[in-house]
């Protein structure tokens, strides 16, 4: 794929695929998004594509490029539809939020390939150690997000103590000074919307951070 300076001039004999497109469009973004940004791909490289494109295309859509987790999108909807479930049937519901602790470092002195090296294992761990029912998700930059239904104080605590683990393995082994600080909330009765959920994880995240990182804390349903 050749090097444009804007998506705003660029046309179809630039392009032979879909997948061209994306990755000169990137993610979504909140501004750019489901439908529109497909209409974007379709307009970039022309006509309509088969069925089995635009499958891809959708899955790509809701998808983080680099580390093929959730993006922000596809995690808010989804958490929103187990908020509601969890609400209904009276049952537990768990969110983490992580972020990393001196990735800027990382990119800094080894550069960005370093760093994409690094969110890529950080998404293989994470999905290679989830249930199928949970979702991981990068939120954006060096964020990313846990959902885990169905999972009261203890489960939660032990995904991500467990989680916290192998992540922090997983850059020692590859001489990456990067730990992780996580913020947890366990909730037998779920809030109102999704987003206090978020702010919460996030609030005790950062809590961990003004207190020396590389740590977890967890605000227990009881």
């Amino acid at each position: 794929v050749g090097v444009v300076e804007s998506v705003d001039h660029v046309t179809p004999a630039m392009f032979t695929t879909a997948n061209d497109a994306i990755v000169l469009l990137g993610s979504p973004t909140d501004e750019l998004g489901g439908s529109e940004y497909l209409a974007r791909v379709h307009g970039i490289v022309g006509g309509a594509p088969p069925r089995c494109d635009l499958e891809a295309e959708k899955k790509l859509a809701r998808s983080d490029v680099l580390t093929d987790l959730a993006n922000r999108r596809a995690f808010y909807e989804r958490a929103e539809q187990e908020r509601k479930r969890a609400g209904r049937y009276g049952r537990p519901l768990s969110l983490a939020y992580i972020d990393l602790d001196n990735f800027k470092q990382v990119n800094d002195t080894r550069g960005h390939d370093a760093g994409d090296q690094v969110l890529s294992s950080v998404a293989t761990v994470l999905k290679n150690n989830l249930r199928a029912e949970d979702l991981a998700a990068r939120l954006g930059g060096d964020e990313f997000a846990l959902l885990l239904p169905e999972a009261g104080d203890a489960a939660a605590a032990f995904v991500i103590h467990k989680l916290h683990r192998l992540l922090t393995a997983a850059m020692q082994e590859r001489n990456f000074p990067v730990t992780f600080s996580m913020g947890l909330v366990t909730y037998d009765e779920v809030p109102q919307n999704i987003e206090e959920m978020v702010q919460k994880a996030d609030d005790l995240m950062y809590e961990v951070k003004r207190q020396g990182k590389n740590a977890i804390r967890h605000l227990k349903s009881k």
